[in-house]
């Protein structure tokens, strides 16, 4: 069996993508003057990306553990750094917070897509 191309998931993502914006989010180990743990963050824009809106049908909201209306976004495998739990994505004016991240479809220990399961906040 031979390896199959990344660069034809890249286009697919390139081909449907749509552009979000990543916020990277920090937990500082400090905290406020009222016991409040500070954040600090930085947005990336212009990641593009394949969103796909969870229906009352998709596994996870059978499960229970997102809702319909949640979303998961398939990125390309440059993106790894950007796409972790925690993290925020800017899609449609409204913010996602990343809840769970699939290590990505390896297919010959290649990386061909990333996928995180994201809650609207």
């Amino acid at each position: 069996m031979g390896n199959v191309d990344v660069r034809l998931f890249e286009k697919e993502i390139e081909y449907y993508a749509v552009t979000v914006t990543v916020r990277s989010v920090t937990n500082d180990l400090s905290s406020s003057k009222w016991g409040d743990t500070t954040e600090t963050t930085s947005d990336t824009a212009g990641i593009k990306c394949i969103p796909n809106v969870l229906t009352e049908a998709d596994e996870y909201v059978r499960e229970g553990t997102f809702k319909a209306g949640d979303i998961r976004f398939f990125f390309k495998p440059a993106n790894k750094s950007l796409i972790t739990n925690g993290n925020r994505i800017l899609y449609n004016d409204s913010w996602y917070e990343i809840s769970d991240v699939k290590a990505g479809y390896n297919v010959f220990d290649t990386l061909y897509v990333i996928e995180a399961v994201t809650k609207k906040i």
